[in-house]
Order: C-alpha cells, then sequence, then structure tokens
C-alpha cells in the first residue's frame, strides 16, 4: 500500500473502532460486508487500501457517524464556521469555486496549512480532488497571466478574472497545456492566456471556460 492507502485504512480502523463494529481479525470485514451488502472480498479490498464507491463511501461514514471527506482524504467538510474564519485570508474566487464544486455535489473542506499550493480538497464520485485556484493579472488588453505552483500536474488548476462586481469568468487550467505555454518563474508556473468574448485562448490552443459545472478530470 502507499503513504494514502496506509491512511485511508488507519481511518477506516478508527472509526470502525469508536463505532463499536468487531475487532481487526475477528469478523469486522464480515460486518462491514453484511452492513453495506457486498461481498467479504470487496470488503477485505477496503481493509487493504481500496476506497468504496461513491455510494458505499457514503453508506460506511454514515453508519460509523464520521464525515465522509474524513473518512475518503482525512478532513472534515468545512462547517460554516470554519468557512468565516477561513474567509479573513482568503482570496474571494476561492470561495466561489468551492461553492460550485459543492452545489455540484463535491464534499468539500479546505487546506489549513499556508504553505500548501492547494486551496481545497474536494471528494467527488469516489474520487479526492486537490484544487488550485488562481486569479489572473491583467498585462495588456484582454491579456492575463496566471501564476501556478510548480506541482500543476499533481492539481486541478483554475483561473479566475473579475471582469465585474457581479461577473467572473472562470476558466479549467489543463496541465498539458500549462506545460505547453507555461515559463517557470521561481516557484511559480506562468502561463499567458487572452480572453476575448467566449473564448480563452493561448496561441492556438483553447482553455475551457465554465459555466455551472466542474469537469474535474
Amino acid at each position: 500500500m502507499d503513504a494514502e492507502q496506509t491512511a485511508f485504512v488507519k481511518r477506516l480502523n478508527l472509526a470502525c473502532d469508536q463505532a463499536g463494529v468487531s475487532a481487526f481479525g475477528r469478523g469486522r470485514q464480515a460486518e462491514i460486508a453484511e452492513i453495506l451488502k457486498i461481498s467479504p472480498e470487496a470488503s477485505r479490498k477496503y481493509f487493504n487500501g481500496s476506497k468504496p464507491g461513491k455510494g458505499n463511501l457514503h453508506k460506511l461514514a454514515k453508519h460509523l457517524n464520521v464525515d465522509v471527506a474524513w473518512l475518503s482524504f482525512g478532513s472534515q467538510t468545512t462547517s460554516n464556521q470554519e468557512t468565516r474564519e477561513h474567509s479573513q485570508t482568503a482570496n474571494g474566487s476561492v470561495y466561489v469555486l468551492y461553492g460550485l464544486a459543492t452545489s455540484n455535489g463535491a464534499h468539500c473542506a479546505f487546506d489549513n496549512d499556508a504553505n500548501s499550493p492547494v486551496d481545497f480538497y474536494a471528494l467527488y464520485n469516489g474520487k479526492k480532488y486537490d484544487a488550485c485556484v488562481r486569479t489572473g493579472s491583467e498585462i495588456g488588453d484582454d491579456e492575463y497571466t496566471f501564476d501556478l505552483p510548480l506541482e500543476y500536474e499533481k492539481m486541478v488548476c483554475f483561473g479566475t478574472l473579475q471582469k465585474s462586481k457581479w461577473s467572473m469568468t472562470i476558466l479549467k487550467l489543463d496541465s498539458d497545456l500549462i506545460k505547453k505555454h507555461g515559463k517557470t518563474k521561481g516557484d511559480t508556473v506562468r502561463v499567458p492566456i487572452k480572453v476575448t468574448g467566449s473564448k480563452a485562448t493561448t496561441g492556438n490552443d483553447n482553455w475551457t471556460k465554465l459555466t455551472n459545472q466542474i469537469p474535474w478530470d
């Protein structure tokens, strides 16, 4: 198992202990199989680091009385109070993406590590995504640059532009296009993008503009 799988198994066993599920090695896997109406083999995979799909993950979290985001990747779904505290320092565009992700059915949690390039985590359809949100800097007529972390390939990156008080343009910044057009500047990768009308381009390549859905993959 890799580190993430090991951490998941540790959380799963901890939740089982706290919920009074049979001890590990004494019927725990069989009890989970019965709860979820799955085969013992499928249950065994969970305790070997394979995460359940979205439906079973929610059922398991509900039965164990734990937060589904915590069970999946170790962060609690952010409460209203935590959101207010976080808003003192976070870029407002992060909240736009966070809200959009939540409205799309994702379970989200902020990364409270000030040194982390990740703005928030999203659990969607049983998969964890690390979201990075950056606001563009205007360098000319309809021309902007976005400074992204060097680790961009491990994340889902978004670019935002505040076009007016009530209007924001949101771009999905594809890793392949970042790699193709980005220039390393110290500890960031700077990407130039031209935004005119409904199009966002760099050279002959088009960037995806978001409306009300987030294409995580």
